[in-house]
């Protein structure tokens, strides 16, 4: 399961990380419409994504595979 580590938070989901990375960037890099219709429909896209992909259950082979590349020591992210 893919883990992002924030001098704030350790967050856990795919939705839980797209949320804080938007909150950090410039509106006009943000990743999330800011209008209600915008974000209804993003929000079921990237639910329809975890769905098909497997990331809410943690079962398929993207996941396992994801799993299995090695990552940069957690140190060494921090500057």
């Amino acid at each position: 399961m893919p883990v992002l580590i924030t001098s704030e938070a350790t967050l856990y989901t795919m939705h839980e990380s797209l949320q804080s990375i938007d909150a950090r960037l410039p509106a006009e890099l943000r990743l999330y419409p800011r209008d209600e219709k915008g974000m209804a429909e993003t929000e079921r896209l990237l639910a329809l994504l975890a769905d098909k992909l497997g990331f809410a259950t943690g079962a398929s082979p993207l996941r396992q595979a994801a799993a299995s590349m090695p990552t940069p020591c957690k140190h060494s992210l921090h500057r």
